[in-house]
C-alpha cells in the first residue's frame, strides 16, 4: 500500500475503537482481519497489530501486566519451548520499521475485550517462562508505554516563553525606521507553522507587529483614540491584531495587520462585527 492509503487506514483503524468501550474479537477480527486465537493479532488488512491479554493467559506461562517501572510488560508468544522472534513475536519487536500501530486490549470475563489504547514497544528481554507444561524455557517480554503516556512525557515549548521573545524582539526593532520596518515586514514568512504548546501557539512576526504599531502612529486603528499608556520604553501601548486570525488561515502579513488599544482588542475578540472588520481593512490598506 502507498502512504496516502496507509495514512487512511491507520486513521479508520484508530477512529473505530473508543477507549474504554468494550468489542468482541469476533467483532474485531471480522472488520479488521487477523488471527482470532493470538495474543497478537496481525491484520493483513490495516497496519495495525492488535495485542490481547487475559487473566487465561497464566495458565500458558505469560506474564502480563503493568509493573513498577510504570511499562506494561506482556510475554511473547510460544506455548512451548524457547519464544524466538517468529510470526507475532517478530511483528512486535518490528512494528515502528514497518509502519504498524499496536492496538491494546484487556480481556473481561470470555468474550469481551475492552479498549485500553494504543502502545509502543519501549524494549524487550529474555526472561525464563514456563511453557504450558509447567516446564521452564527462554521466554521473551516486551516492555510497552502507551502512545498517550508517550506524548505527555515530551517536553513542550514553554508558550509564555515564546511570547516573551517576540515581545523583545519587537522592543529591539520597535525605533527602527518606519520604511526599513516596512520593508522587513514585507519580507517575513506569511504562514509561519503553528508551535505546539500546551495549546497551539501561532508564531508572529516582529516586524510585521512593530510597523503596525509605528503605522497607527500612537492611535487605536478601531477607536481612534490616544493609547492609553506609554511602555517604561516610552511608546505608545498598543496591541498587534490580525483581522483574519491565524488560527483560521490568516496570513501574518501587514495588511492583515493592526494595532488595537486594549479594549477594542478584546471586543474583537468577544463580538467580531463585520462592521469593526471593515474599518480594519482599510486601515491596514493605508
Amino acid at each position: 500500500m502507498d502512504a496516502k492509503e496507509k495514512v487512511s487506514l491507520l486513521k479508520q483503524a484508530r477512529d473505530y475503537f473508543r477507549l474504554g468501550s468494550c468489542y468482541t474479537r469476533a467483532e474485531i477480527h471480522g472488520k479488521f482481519g487477523g488471527n482470532a486465537r493470538s495474543g497478537f493479532s496481525i491484520s493483513k488488512k490495516y497496519p495495525v497489530i492488535f495485542v490481547f491479554t487475559s487473566e487465561e493467559g497464566k495458565a500458558y506461562g505469560y506474564e502480563d501486566g503493568w509493573m513498577g517501572d510504570n511499562h506494561l510488560h506482556i510475554a511473547g508468544e510460544g506455548q512451548r519451548g524457547d519464544m524466538k522472534f517468529t510470526r507475532g513475536n517478530k511483528a512486535i519487536r518490528d512494528h515502528v520499521k514497518d509502519g504498524r500501530i499496536l492496538l491494546y486490549f484487556q480481556g473481561v470475563g470470555e468474550k469481551k475485550r475492552i479498549f485500553s489504547g494504543e502502545l509502543r514497544l519501549v524494549d524487550y528481554y529474555p526472561k525464563p517462562l514456563p511453557d504450558k507444561s509447567g516446564k521452564l524455557r527462554e521466554g521473551i517480554m516486551f516492555r510497552f508505554k502507551k502512545v498517550e503516556d508517550i506524548k505527555l512525557a515530551k517536553e513542550l515549548p514553554d508558550e509564555e516563553k515564546i511570547i516573551s521573545q517576540e515581545n523583545r524582539k519587537e522592543r529591539e526593532v520597535y525605533n527602527l525606521p518606519i520604511d526599513e520596518l516596512k520593508g522587513r515586514a514585507a519580507k517575513a514568512d506569511p504562514n509561519p507553522l503553528p508551535v505546539e504548546t500546551k495549546s497551539r501557539y501561532y508564531p508572529r512576526d516582529p516586524y510585521v507587529s512593530a510597523y503596525v504599531k509605528q503605522r497607527a502612529n500612537g492611535k487605536c486603528d478601531l477607536c481612534g483614540q490616544d493609547a492609553p499608556f506609554k511602555t517604561k520604553g516610552g511608546e505608545p501601548f498598543l496591541e498587534s491584531h490580525h483581522i483574519v486570525a491565524r488560527a483560521d488561515g490568516g496570513p501574518d502579513v501587514i495588511n492583515n495587520a493592526v494595532a488595537l488599544c486594549p479594549n477594542c482588542h478584546k471586543k474583537m475578540h468577544h463580538l467580531k462585527l463585520e462592521e469593526d472588520k471593515q474599518i480594519l481593512r482599510e486601515k491596514a490598506k493605508e
